[in-house]
């Protein structure tokens, strides 16, 4: 399949159709008429995502229409992302042409480029890597001027650095950022620096507290902690954790308290529900939250979801409870079981594949599993939204 016609052109008429429906979405509720701001109309983002095709002995980059994973749309250059990352992809696909220690079975590229001129490419492959694979993906990052990730089953190789360094400026001051590989970053810099200045100006200089929800690698908490006495931030992925700890300290940030908690814990622990270890030393009486500031990620805003599901989930195993041997059910006396044929979160009794022999005591049945997973994972994305008592709103293309 050819690659989609890419024009330019057609980006106010595209901009002012966005502005139109976030209206016509949000004219239920009364909110102020949004405030747009523009994008560059080409080569503004600055990560991407290529599979590669196997075609006529050649890899090439490709990308595929939603749903259809069969039929590749072969690309050799990419208008609307960063030039930078367009000056690396025929140099890159020249790389792995020539050796073949860097083309075996390569299967995926991603670019991760900033405005300040730093960029990270990160390799997948369906095998193994070897001394091999990194005597040539260290030449290969030296000729490239580049740090490099290589990734295969269990196993990832740093070639450099695992990051990348941005550099933005918020009310004539910069601020610099490590944007680690694997984590998200805001794809559009450019738009990402006039966000960050609209948040800026509309918080306004403030004597109270911010909290902030999902603060990913420090993006907006940066420039945001100077206009209040202090901010409580929390976020839940790992490396962006890390990353916006290395970012307040290379920044001179100090007012800053960073914890890894969900927004339903942070929750718990204001309401005083149940206490929480990665809470020790703080003392949320002794902050005065006066605005909140939301990066509220994508599985999170479905909230009557969630609900909805926790609600058939807690039904299907009441009547699983009622149908396992009694040996499977919780103790009348309210005691947990260590029988190892029974689920130590729901209870019920566990069968099939599930019931091995010498399964240890306090094992979790899939279902209960994979809730347990799916709690713990989640990403950084999505929706920012700043909630204050002068409520304003902002678009901008992503």
């Amino acid at each position: 399949m050819s690659a989609p016609q890419f024009d330019p052109a057609t980006y106010e008429t595209q901009l002012a159709e966005k502005a139109a429906r976030l209206r016509d979405l949000l004219a239920p509720f009364d909110a102020p008429a949004p405030e747009v701001f523009d994008s560059p109309d080409a080569h503004y983002r600055l990560r991407t995502e290529f599979r590669l095709w196997y075609d006529q002995g050649q890899r090439h980059y490709a990308m595929f229409e939603p749903g259809d994973n069969h039929t590749p749309i072969l690309i050799d250059d990419f208008p609307i992302a960063s030039r930078h990352i367009n000056e690396l992809m025929p140099q890159l696909k020249a790389g792995w042409q020539a050796s073949d220690a860097l083309g075996f079975k390569l299967f995926q590229v991603e670019f991760l480029t900033t405005m300040a001129g730093d960029a990270l490419i990160t390799l997948a492959y369906h095998r193994p890597l070897n001394e091999a694979w990194q005597a040539a993906a260290e030449q290969l990052a030296a000729n490239l001027g580049v740090s490099i990730v290589g990734r295969s089953r269990g196993k990832r190789i740093v070639i450099g650095r695992d990051y990348v360094e941005e550099e933005l400026v918020v009310a004539g001051r910069t601020f610099r950022y490590r944007q680690p590989e694997g984590a998200f970053t805001q794809p559009n810099g450019e738009v990402c620096q006039k966000m960050l200045n609209w948040a800026f100006e509309a918080l306004g200089e403030r004597d109270d507290d911010l909290l902030e929800l999902y603060c990913g690698n420090g993006n907006f908490t940066l420039p945001l902690a100077s206009r209040v006495r202090r901010v409580l931030a929390t976020e839940i992925s790992k490396s962006s954790v890390n990353a916006a700890l290395a970012n307040l300290a290379d920044n001179g940030i100090d007012n800053v308290t960073l914890v890894r908690l969900s927004a339903e814990e942070l929750t718990q622990a204001l309401n005083e529900v149940r206490p929480f270890r990665r809470l020790a030393g703080i003392d949320l009486k002794s902050y005065d939250f006066g605005s909140v500031f939301v990066g509220m990620p994508a599985y999170e805003i479905d909230l009557w979801g969630k609900i909805r599901r926790a609600n058939e989930a807690a039904r299907a195993r009441r009547l699983a409870m009622a149908a396992v041997p009694a040996r499977g059910r919780p103790r009348s006396d309210g005691r947990r079981r260590t029988d190892p044929g029974a689920c130590s979160h729901c209870r019920h009794g566990l069968a099939g594949k599930w019931r091995k022999p010498g399964r240890r005591a306090g094992a979790t049945c899939p279902a209960c599993t994979r809730d347990r997973r799916r709690r713990r994972s989640g990403g950084v994305g999505g929706l920012r939204m700043a909630v204050r008592q002068r409520t304003s709103c902002a678009v901008g293309p992503g």
